[in-house]
């Protein structure tokens, strides 16, 4: 004979924890409220999208103090606590010796000036409008569906005037350095 041990109350709300913030679930939580016309729900997504934002950059800058310590010849992790009292590793003191650290990243560039190989005329996506136009679909009103495909053309007519516009450019910068290089006798295509 087979039994059966169900769950007590007390058991599931032991068990029960809350999940770790997703970027992905957040926004999916942000599309049902939007849909349903939601706000709560539209606010819970978004603040689950900050929250993991916010987790992500956290263990992101915990992993760079982790390796400059690493590169300093520290342990990367906490001293002190109870057990420190009791390590007879020996630790090298560097509070006398500055320590400078250089950053590869790129700092955030002055307003203005556009990023070195990103075009400075910054088009709307191919899927700009899609989400206007499955709104009026799900709730069926005509006008959202008409103004998310207006939206939509009016993105494609400027992504491919904007794609026209940069291959001009690229042949205008080829043409210009075609003929330094049969001018001046230039080999190296350096761009300035």
């Amino acid at each position: 004979m087979i039994e059966i041990e169900w769950d007590s109350q007390e058991d599931r709300a032991r068990r029960h924890h809350r999940p770790k913030a997703s970027t992905v679930h957040g926004w999916v939580t942000k599309m049902r409220g939007t849909l349903l016309g939601s706000e709560s729900i539209r606010r819970r997504g978004i603040r689950e999208m900050k929250e993991a934002r916010a987790i992500r950059k956290y263990k992101r800058n915990r992993a760079d103090h982790q390796s400059e310590a690493r590169d300093n010849g520290r342990s990367p992790r906490r001293s002190g606590g109870l057990f420190s009292v009791f390590s007879f590793s020996r630790r090298r003191h560097s509070h006398d010796v500055p320590v400078v650290v250089h950053r590869d990243r790129p700092r955030h560039r002055e307003k203005g000036k556009a990023p070195l190989l990103h075009s400075p005329y910054r088009t709307k996506p191919h899927h700009h409008g899609h989400g206007t136009r499955l709104r009026g679909q799900l709730t069926r009103k005509e006008e959202l569906v008409l103004q998310g495909k207006s939206m939509n053309e009016a993105a494609q007519k400027e992504r491919r005037r904007e794609r026209r516009r940069r291959d001009r450019r690229r042949k205008r910068e080829a043409l210009a350095i075609r003929a330094d290089g049969a001018l001046n006798g230039n080999r190296t295509w350096r761009i300035p």
